[in-house]
């Protein structure tokens, strides 16, 4: 029966013209329409692909037992870095709220980009706040503090510092119950309860002793301590105002 049979229509002369399609040309229209419908969805898909080689971040195959640091850039393009030691099957991408950057964690380390934090815990590593600028932000879990340092930005573990009472006094100087930190650098002064930064670069103080920057200056007066106005890497006090204070390290 014709009317089972699918019917072709086309414009032709400023009009619709349909006819009815054999078997055998109604075959050959579906086939085509398939074609089509083919060739679109593999082009989504290039598109697809195309657009998530753009994309910065984590590529985890769990088959392989592997991780890939992805990043793109218009100088260099697309390019993947393996996240050595990462556990794939336990392995996730997480964000730590106010402090950007990349990172990942499985079920025992804690990475930035393809970088492996070292000593950090992936159950309580968390942003703790800036030091000078957003690059040198500080970190914490429920052991140890963390810090940016260096050239390459890498977060290490400030060692002997206590997390739980870890607080700045000023930009690039912190303290805990009984250390002050100058970056990853802490040291114990005579008497942290008074200890307070000077107006001047490096100077600090506590009620028995004069440092520069975290160095304790053997022999100085406390009492009498002034710092030139002149030249702020000198100071006197009434033992000697003749000369200045002597600095470590020929500072």
């Amino acid at each position: 029966m014709t009317g089972l049979l699918p019917r072709l229509c086309r414009w032709k002369n400023g009009r619709s013209e349909c006819s009815v399609l054999t078997a055998h040309a109604a075959a050959g229209a579906a086939r085509q329409h398939c074609c089509v419908m083919d060739a679109l969805r593999t082009a989504l898909l290039v598109v697809a692909i195309l657009a998530a080689g753009c994309q910065r971040g984590y590529v985890i195959d769990v088959p392989r037992n592997r991780v890939t640091f992805q990043t793109w850039d218009e100088g260099n393009g697309t390019q993947r870095f393996p996240v050595i030691g990462a556990d794939a099957a336990t392995f996730e991408a997480f964000e730590i709220p106010g402090a950007g950057g990349d990172f990942g964690r499985d079920a025992r380390k804690v990475f930035e980009g393809p970088k492996k934090i070292k000593w950090a815990d992936p159950k309580s590593f968390r942003f703790l706040g800036s030091n000078f600028r957003d690059d040198r932000a500080v970190f914490r879990d429920d052991r140890a503090i963390f810090m940016r340092h260096g050239i390459g930005r890498n977060i290490v573990r400030v060692d002997g510092a206590d997390p739980d009472t870890f607080t700045r006094i000023t930009p690039g100087v912190w303290r805990d119950r009984e250390r002050v930190f100058y970056g990853l650098q802490g040291f114990v002064p005579r008497d942290i309860a008074s200890f307070r930064i000077l107006d001047h670069a490096g100077w600090a103080r506590d009620d028995q002793a004069i440092y520069w920057y975290g160095r304790e200056l053997p022999g100085v007066d406390a009492d009498s301590f002034a710092i030139c106005a002149a030249d702020d890497t000198f100071a006197r006090d009434a033992t000697d105002g003749s000369r200045g204070v002597d600095l470590p390290g020929g500072r």
